[in-house]
């Protein structure tokens, strides 16, 4: 399952709509949260005309009042030039205010823009990242050699199964759908020397990656994965 789900999921997280309007609202009448959520809802908004620029706006807002997933999400924008152009340095300003202020997603951002740079840098955010999605990263890494859904720029000295595993294990139980879905294939197909198959197991993850919250975010999936329930399970 393409890694584009992980990114679109990090950068929608806990938004939310509100009217279509693009008056600029006064700081005063409006809390730091509902400015990260503006500006999010401009940044995907869906136009002939996009609204970058008052994304970055209410984001920049945002930030100075303090909220850490703007930070993140400015600086993801500035790292990898989605939607404005590249600016390494107001990456970094934002990343490191979003890491000081507790944003749980920051390390995972700021890993993604080291992996092509320096692995190792990028393996040590990871695992201070400390959540689901680092924790499937890290075990894609030590499985297959590459993380972030780039085969092209694999490593193949990072490659331990034992700690692949650990961390597979880790993201799944920790609500990852694609970890989940993962873990599931190794437990139906076994692992040489580390894991032997077990359908049981495989159900069971399975089943967990179809009733996980996180699929109900990508339109269609729940019925591909119950019709390969029905072929494979």
């Amino acid at each position: 399952m393409s890694n584009r789900y992980i990114v679109c999921f990090l950068t929608v997280l806990a938004s939310a709509c509100g009217h279509k309007t693009h008056t600029v609202m006064s700081q005063s009448s409006i809390n730091s949260d509902s400015l990260y959520n503006r500006g999010v809802y401009f940044l995907d908004e869906d136009t002939d005309v996009p609204y970058y620029d008052s994304a970055i706006y209410y984001l920049e807002k945002a930030s100075n009042e303090g909220n850490s997933a703007a930070d993140r999400v400015i600086a993801e924008q500035y790292f990898f030039g989605y939607k404005v152009p590249v600016d390494t340095f107001k990456a970094l300003k934002h990343i490191n205010l979003a890491i000081e202020r507790g944003d749980s997603l920051a390390y995972h951002v700021l890993s993604k823009f080291y992996y092509s740079k320096d692995i190792g840098k990028a393996i040590e955010y990871l695992k201070k990242g400390d959540n689901r999605y680092s924790d499937y990263e890290l075990a894609q890494i030590f499985l297959s050699g590459y993380g972030f859904g780039h085969p092209e720029l694999s490593y193949d000295n990072e490659i331990n199964p034992e700690e692949g595993l650990k961390y597979l294990v880790k993201s799944a139980e920790g609500g990852s759908f694609e970890a989940q879905l993962l873990l599931s294939k190794h437990f139906k197909n076994g692992i040489k020397d580390l894991l032997t198959p077990d359908t049981a197991k495989a159900r069971y993850y399975f089943e967990k990656a179809i009733k996980n919250p996180e699929v109900q975010e990508i339109p269609g999936i729940t019925d591909e994965l119950e019709k390969k329930k029905e072929l494979d399970y």
